[in-house]
Formats: C-alpha cells, structure tokens, sequence
C-alpha cells in the first residue's frame, strides 16, 4: 500500500499520479477502444496540489472517465452496425447509466464552484458592492430554486448541452434520457448556487460538497 508525505493515514487510490506539485489521473484505454481513441492510456489533471482534495476528486474523475469510455464503446458499436437507424447513432446519451450522467453534471459544477472560489478570494469590495453582490446571489439561489420546484428543465439547457458537447456524447432532446440529465444539471446548480452565497458571506463550507449528491439526485423519479 502506497502512502504520500504527511498523509500516511490516507492511502493512495489506484491510477493517482504527482508531477511536480500537481496530481493527476491515470487510466489504461480498454483494449477493444485503443483505435478509436488513439491511445492506451489517459491522464487527466486534478486542478490540485493537495493530496487528500486529489483523493476525493480522483474517483469522480474517474466515473466520468468511464463514461467517456461506455460512451465511446456505444458510438463504436453503433457505427459497426449498418441496420442501426440514424437517430440511434445521435443518442448516445440513452445508454447512459443515472450515475453517469451524475458525474458529468457534477463535473461541470465543480468548475463553477472554482471559478467562484477564485473571484471570491481576489475581490477588494466595499461595503455596499459586498451588499450588491450578495443580493445578486441570494437573487440566483432563489431563482434555480424556484426552478427546481417546478422542474424547469430548461434552466440549465446551454450547459447540459455544452457538456455533452465538450464530452463529445450525442444525444436527442426528445427522449427521456435528455430530461433526466437536464433535472440532474438544474439539482448541482441549485446546490452550487447555495454555496455561493455561504462563499460569498464567508461560511464554512464541508470540503467534501459533492460526496452526497448521488443520493439526492437518486430519490428523483421520472
């Protein structure tokens, strides 16, 4: 069993990499997707240099990862087949599983929640901007909400999209699948808006925010 410096109570997940001061992940492209992907292995940065954040980020990544590769293996499996229908070969987010879709939604979020935490850390606000902002943002929670309440799938749309592009998942608005995923972007932007106020009015927060989301996106039926 491996251990890093100063942290010999953590051990070490498997595919966890460090250059320098940065971590990484590491995974082997299965065999059967080797020439489609062009490579053997993948290594992905973790955005950290702190050991245990990369513990906590590593299985994530590597859920999505997965993803990628289930996601690919059906683009492949679909292309070999020629009785497949063309609007099959569009949708391949519908062989998905609900934990998938959870960890691309979760993903993204995560961005966002960095990007916040950077602004928040280097902003020099008085007293009346600080009051702004907040107001902006308590302005936005009650608004994802509210979203929420109704199941407003389309609030979150551009970005469900954007990541299913960015991930290079093809998919159909029409289908099931495309509203599950939808609901599940609109519950972590609902969870992150929340968190940008606690952020922003200088409230603890748990440095494990995502541990539990796949347990309250899971209670969601369609």
């Amino acid at each position: 069993m491996c251990y890093t410096k100063g942290m010999k109570d953590v051990a070490k997940p498997i595919g966890l990499i460090q250059r320098k001061n940065a971590y990484y992940i590491r995974m082997r492209v299965p065999v059967d997707l080797v020439d489609l992907i062009g490579r053997k292995e993948i290594t992905r940065t973790l955005k950290t240099q702190d050991y245990k954040d990369a513990c906590r980020r590593v299985a994530s990544e590597r859920v999505l990862i997965n993803a990628e590769f289930d996601a690919a293996r059906a683009e492949k499996k679909l292309s070999k087949n020629s009785n497949k229908t063309k609007a099959a070969s569009k949708d391949m987010l519908s062989s998905m599983s609900r934990e998938q879709m959870i960890a691309l939604a979760v993903g993204w979020i995560k961005k966002q929640d960095e990007e916040h935490e950077d602004v928040v850390a280097a902003q020099s606000l008085s007293d009346g901007e600080w009051h702004e902002v907040l107001d902006t943002l308590r302005t936005d929670e009650g608004m994802a909400a509210y979203a929420l309440k109704e199941n407003d799938y389309c609030f979150c749309l551009p970005e469900a999209k954007n990541t299913l592009k960015e991930h290079r998942i093809t998919y159909d608005q029409k289908t099931l699948a495309f509203k599950k995923l939808s609901r599940i972007f609109l519950e972590v932007y609902a969870g992150s808006a929340k968190r940008a106020v606690s952020r922003h009015k200088g409230e603890l927060l748990a440095p494990d925010t995502y541990s539990h989301t796949s347990g309250l996106i899971a209670s969601v039926r369609f």
